[in-house]
């Protein structure tokens, strides 16, 4: 019989080698990100257009009018009134809606459930797993930008046409809030950071990018983005970017509650048509921006350097979405861009800089670790 003094000494001493080993595989998991990320500028620093064609595709009748991840498959929604999934993992089409009656013009995702808003004023759900479709009613306009909350997955919000944001309940298929605008609503997006979990930012065709409480409502404040119609933006942990169609970027400082800079790339020579997307990079160190004219920028924000790729026509891009953490760490970070010309491209930031000696000793070690 094992005395109680030894069984609880060897209990402690389990406990104590459990979290001794999960420290380690979460520093291992901080490293593998590191040296990632330091691949992708290693890139940039040495070519002066890192961007690899990973494929471009056409798979719409029409313009594709929005773009989105949702894991390894790509989301697109087209003016031709259909929504298909591309899975890049065995290159071909995985599934697709039949066509609706109207086009549609945004596309976001949350697991296997796909948003969309419609020129009718409705939002259509898609469950990909069972193909079931789901309306959400109460716009009278189109609804021209959706999001889903970055983790609550029942929320979602649309932004319409009829000067209205409405956040959602899908679970419930009920609106919770809806927030009256001066001007057609462009955009809606949740902020990302968790410290903004009730925060919801609009972009409204009167110049402004307005943040909102969700628990009163309340408008927390306004922001003047000088435009003459549309207004992009895309959030990233304490920052907000905001994008015109004069071409000038907007850079938000969510904590001060300030503007931190201000860029004017058609006039610094960088963009020769008006922004018409932007997103942000998963690890925020890059911003990605597409303009009317087919271009696509990626700006370094650490290094405050641009590289350039231009698409095969001078058609708009409509949309911009990152590849998700797994493509993040490897292999590296995947772009996909789709075109009002019916197409849609992934870029990558293609790395060929040899493994280095501490990358092999972590690889090693990982390997050691986790057999």
């Amino acid at each position: 019989k094992i005395p109680a003094r030894s069984r609880m000494s060897g209990a402690s001493d389990v406990n104590s080698l459990s979290q001794q080993y999960h420290r380690l595989l979460a520093r291992n998991e901080h490293l593998r990100q590191d040296i990632a990320r330091l691949r992708v500028q290693a890139d940039f620093d040495r070519d002066p257009n890192p961007f690899a064609v990973v494929g471009t595709w056409r798979t719409h009748d029409d313009a594709v009018s929005s773009i989105a991840f949702s894991g390894k498959s790509v989301l697109t929604c087209s003016w031709d009134s259909s929504l298909r999934a591309f899975d890049l993992g065995n290159w071909s089409e995985s599934s697709t809606r039949p066509p609706e009656k109207e086009p549609l013009f945004a596309v976001a995702s949350c697991g296997n459930v796909v948003g969309c808003g419609a020129a009718s004023g409705q939002a259509h759900l898609w469950n990909m797993r069972t193909n079931a479709l789901t309306q959400l009613s109460g716009h009278t306009e189109a609804v021209g930008g959706v999001d889903f909350h970055p983790r609550q997955g029942a929320v979602f919000c649309t932004a319409s046409d009829d000067q209205r944001a409405t956040v959602w309940d899908i679970s419930a298929g009920s609106q919770v809030r809806s927030l009256t605008h001066r001007d057609v609503v462009c955009n809606a997006r949740f902020l990302v950071d968790v410290a903004y979990d009730h925060t919801l930012a609009t972009a409204c065709g009167d110049q402004h990018v307005r943040l909102w409480d969700l628990r009163s409502p309340m408008m927390q404040c306004a922001i003047l983005a000088e435009a003459d119609q549309c207004v992009s933006l895309t959030t990233q942990g304490h920052t907000l970017a905001v994008g015109s169609d004069r071409g000038t970027i907007l850079f938000w400082d969510l904590r001060k509650g300030q503007e931190l800079r201000q860029l004017d790339l058609i006039e610094e020579g960088r963009l020769r048509g008006a922004i018409s997307c932007l997103a942000f990079s998963p690890c925020s160190d890059f911003l990605a921006v597409g303009s009317a004219v087919g271009e696509v920028l990626v700006f370094d924000l650490a290094r405050q350097s641009f590289r350039e790729y231009f698409l095969e026509a001078d058609f708009a891009v409509s949309g911009l979405a990152w590849g998700g953490a797994l493509h993040w760490s490897y292999p590296e970070p995947t772009l996909a861009c789709s075109s009002h010309d019916g197409s849609w491209v992934c870029l990558s930031l293609a790395s060929h800089v040899s493994k280095t000696p501490v990358e092999e000793s972590v690889d090693e070690l990982i390997s050691d670790v986790c057999p």
